[in-house]
């Protein structure tokens, strides 16, 4: 007579797991370093280049247009 075949479904099951757990990594460490760190890279470089000395008169005149008059001096900060 054959032997019955044994743990097949727990072999089975920690295969598909360990599968699982490795492109779930893989797949989250790629988004991680291609897609979100260069997305946070530009975005920080958009705000330093709109906080930059420079530029502090040309961010008034972006929110109260060029009449500086009835403009504060700093917007709001939940304008920025």
């Amino acid at each position: 007579m054959i032997a019955p075949i044994t743990g097949k479904l727990r072999n089975q099951f920690f295969k598909d797991l360990t599968i699982s757990l490795v492109l779930g990594a893989a797949g989250g460490a790629a988004w991680w370093n291609l897609y979100h760190i260069p997305n946070v890279q530009r975005r920080d470089a958009y705000y330093a280049k709109q906080n930059h000395p420079d530029r502090a008169n040309l961010r008034i005149h972006e929110f109260c247009g060029y009449d500086n008059r009835s403009c504060p001096r700093t917007p709001p900060t939940m304008w920025l």
